[in-house]
């Protein structure tokens, strides 16, 4: 693969011309990467600059060039060609390649982060792509906090981007980020969702108080901001609780839904501290798959329990909100969640006991649920049996129940 800087100068195999026009030339990184390349007549030294951001990471604001221990070429648009040439003809024979080290330098970066308008948000995309390349970027961070309040929503998102890379573990900085959840800007409020990701794992107590002080705001925007960021975060019970509550009586749907989704996070990959917590999700979600008015939060619901898989627990916990839901629609979506559980035993008990639910399409749903389940499972007579039952004792589901009786034979020829 061609790297950036012989796409950009040229590399040493591509030195096919007079040699006069063409110097040979060893860049090296302060880690100890080092590369030749091949500069030509007529290079300058921006391009040189590009080169070295695109295959070293280094942005060109942060890069102060050295030939040998001496600083070489700030002006990046001075011809490097020429510049090297002279070096080479003072030198004599023992300069024929000259080496040039490429140092990590925020004295720029630092200069035009006082500055206004487009040069500062510049400053701010250097540093955010420097990363932690940088050994002083302590003050880099401080500036860039303190830009977290500028009155332009573009310098503020790229302060908070600047940071998720920069940041070094301070609690002032979370802080800062959690205050964004805050701000009127979409953008701003996105970037400090995904400065938090970070933050909410190495520094988890810090980020979670500061995110979970937000989900209580009188604004409907910041509590959704918040719930966004919870998502990275490892709850615990009272916390589940406190989402639980917006989940429950959040005037809002957006709200509501991205309560739902912060839920399914907490659920994908086992990352709650617990059984106790999972069942608070649980019960939490089969809630609102059963009584919400918003038909999108139901659906997210249904999502995510079907993220779940084989977890007995979340089965009763549908099992635990169906005995409790009147409602025949109600019950249907309940017992679709059921259906989605089904490789599990328990959930495959309490489908067959909405088998004799007293309203048909709750037997229809439950009927369909064992059928499609049937061949994950395995051959179980006593569901046969139970859907057969079904034939007899409730006609209205007869033509399903059939169906599904023969899927289940279908798949399971030992019944």
């Amino acid at each position: 693969v061609e790297s950036p800087i012989d796409a950009l100068v040229g590399g040493v195999d591509g030195c096919r011309g007079p040699a006069e026009d063409e110097i040979v030339l060893r860049v090296r990184s302060m880690c100890g990467d080092a590369v030749e390349v091949c500069v030509r007549r007529g290079s300058r030294v921006s391009i040189l600059k590009a080169a070295i951001e695109a295959d070293f990471g280094i942005p060109s604001k942060c890069q102060r060039l050295a030939l040998g221990t001496k600083p070489f070429l700030a002006d990046c648009r001075a011809d490097l060609f020429q510049a090297l040439a002279k070096t080479m003809d003072a030198g004599g024979a023992a300069a024929q390649l000259p080496e040039i080290t490429v140092i990590v330098s925020l004295e720029e970066v630092l200069r035009d982060l006082a500055d206004q308008g487009t040069v500062q948000e510049y400053a701010l995309y250097s540093l955010a792509h420097l990363k932690r390349r940088g050994g002083a970027v302590g003050v880099a961070v401080g500036v860039a906090r303190r830009l977290l309040s500028d009155p332009s929503w573009r310098v503020r998102m790229k302060a908070a981007a600047a940071l998720a890379e920069i940041w070094d573990g301070d609690d002032e900085t979370v802080l800062a980020l959690a205050a964004c959840l805050e701000d009127h800007s979409v953008a701003v409020r996105r970037a400090a969702v995904q400065a938090l990701e970070r933050a909410a794992v190495e520094r988890a107590d810090v980020a979670v108080a500061a995110i979970a002080a937000r989900m209580a705001h009188d604004v409907g925007y910041v509590r959704r901001s918040a719930l966004l960021a919870w998502r990275h975060v490892v709850p615990t019970e009272a916390s589940v609780r406190e989402v639980a509550a917006i989940m429950a009586g959040d005037p809002r749907d957006d709200v509501r839904r991205i309560a739902v989704k912060a839920s399914a996070a907490m659920l994908q990959g086992r990352r709650h501290s617990g059984t106790d917590v999972a069942a608070a999700i649980f019960g939490a979600l089969c809630t609102r798959l059963a009584k919400d008015p918003s038909c999108r939060v139901q659906d997210e619901a249904s999502d995510a329990l079907r993220l779940v898989g084989d977890d007995a627990a979340a089965a009763e916990s549908v099992a635990s909100e169906l005995r409790g839901t009147a409602a025949p629609e109600a019950r249907c979506r309940l017992v679709g969640a059921l259906a989605t559980l089904a490789a599990t035993e328990v959930a495959v008990a309490h489908l067959e006991a909405c088998l004799e639910d007293p309203h048909p399409d709750v037997r229809e749903a439950a009927t369909s649920g064992l059928a499609s389940a049937a061949a994950a499972i395995g051959g179980h007579r006593a569901r046969a049996e139970a859907e057969l039952r079904a034939v007899h004792e409730h006609p209205g589901s007869r033509a399903m129940a059939l169906d599904a009786a023969r899927r289940v034979a279908v798949a399971n020829p030992s019944i």
